[in-house]
């Protein structure tokens, strides 16, 4: 019920939304190598979410409700990004 409570505000907060699934290659897929999630946990703590924003999937998130975190969250990389940082890194000394 919580753990709905939070989807539902995050949701108003933030124009996303979240789903719980109970297939992550078949809901999410696209996050995955080759289609197929990670290992996944046994137990009911855990929460397979597709995480969406304007109707499209962003995010997988595998979620342990008996602790509040995030077990691990998946994102699909779509490559570089025009890089417009004029500044260097800054290294620090070791």
């Amino acid at each position: 019920m919580m753990l709905t409570l939070h989807v539902l505000m995050l949701s108003l907060l933030s124009g996303g939304s979240a789903r719980v699934v109970s297939d992550f290659e078949k809901e999410c897929g696209q996050f995955f190598a080759n289609g197929k999630s990670p290992t996944t946990f046994s137990g009911a703590q855990y929460k397979q979410i597709c995480q969406t924003l304007n109707n499209v999937d962003y995010f997988a998130t595998l979620y342990d409700t008996d602790n509040k975190i995030p077990v691990y969250s998946a994102y699909k990389f779509e490559g570089l990004m025009g890089c417009t940082r004029l500044q260097k890194w800054h290294i620090e000394p070791q």
